[in-house]
Parts: C-alpha cells; structure tokens; sequence
C-alpha cells in the first residue's frame, strides 16, 4: 500500500525472495551483536585487578596497573558491572583515602577482593563511613584500617558472604560495624 506496509493475502503468504530472507538474516545478526555488546556493560567477561592510590593516583587513568592508578576507591567499584562472574581485584597501596564507599547490589559467580596492607594494620586508611548492601556474591577486604570521625555506623547488609581479614574499625566515635541479614566473618 501507499504507506510500504505489505498486505498478506493467500497469494502472496511463502512469497518472499531471496533478498528478502538474506536482509532478515542480517538483521537479526546485528541485533544479536548489539545485545552481546551491551551484555558486556552488566557483565564481567574476564578477570580483573584494578589500583588505588590514594598520592599518586588519578581517577583519569585506567587503573590498571600501579603506575596507571586510580585515586579513589570509588572510581574502582563505579566500573563494575552489576553481574561478577570473574575474580575481581582492587588492590588499595598505603595512604590515606578520605571517602566512605558503598559495595551495592553485584550478584553472580564470581568475588569481589579488596586488598590493602596486611603487614601494616595503620597503612591504608579509609576515612568515611562502609556499607555493603545486598551482594549476592563474595566480598573480602584485607589489610584496611576504617576509621570514622562521625557517629555513622559501617554497615553490611543482606549480602551472601563478606569477610574481613586484618582489618581494623577505629575512630573517636566509631560505633563498629553492624550486620543484618547477612554472613560476615571477622579474621584477625
């Protein structure tokens, strides 16, 4: 019709050419290279370390290397896509990271392994409050030293596994750390 919609009708129903099914066939294959692409953006594909620095880095690299370090710790776990089915690194060199970071919402596979200094209990401070929300997969942190200069409490909630080795709750109003609905364990 006028509008280039085609009326079937019992004459021309099986009708299509050649061309007709080849145009099909490369549509739906750029269809299905779309969505894998776009899979990659909620998915991990492969394993992955990423480095924090809190002197030396810059949130403009591409943290993957300790020469190419991000600055905050933040910048590592913005990158993650919401579905971990690899072994996912940060390791967090000496110094002193003035944020409170959220670990949210990553199901899958794979772990989640946030690594500081576990020969110094006083080398890698986070200044800011923790909260680890509804993760369905394994978190552990090593070797960090959280210390709060406010009332706010660190918190793990409704997450499958989190656990903590060498690690440190600390300030002048600290109140610990809080679970609810969730498995953490504490090594010293």
């Amino acid at each position: 019709n006028a509008n280039g919609d085609v009326q079937l009708t019992p004459g021309n129903i099986g009708a299509a050419t050649e061309t007709d099914l080849t145009n099909l066939s490369q549509s739906f294959s750029t269809l299905r290279n779309e969505v894998t692409r776009h899979l990659d953006d909620y998915a991990t594909t492969q394993d992955v370390t990423y480095y924090v620095d809190a002197t030396n880095g810059n949130d403009n690299n591409d943290g993957l290397s300790a020469s190419n370090a991000f600055k905050t710790l933040n910048k590592a776990i913005s990158l993650l896509p919401q579905i971990i089915n690899h072994v996912i690194t940060i390791n967090v060199a000496d110094g002193s990271y003035f944020e409170g970071f959220n670990v949210k919402g990553f199901n899958g596979k794979g772990y989640i392994y946030i690594n500081g200094n576990v020969s110094s209990l006083t080398a890698v401070n986070i200044v800011g409050s923790l909260t680890v929300e509804q993760n369905q997969i394994y978190i552990e942190m090593k070797g960090i030293r959280f210390l709060s200069d406010d009332t706010k409490v660190n918190y793990i909630l409704r997450c499958v596994r989190v656990h903590f080795y060498k690690c440190n709750f600390s300030g002048p109003n600290i109140r610990g750390l809080r679970a609810l609905a969730s498995n953490v364990s504490v090594e010293e």
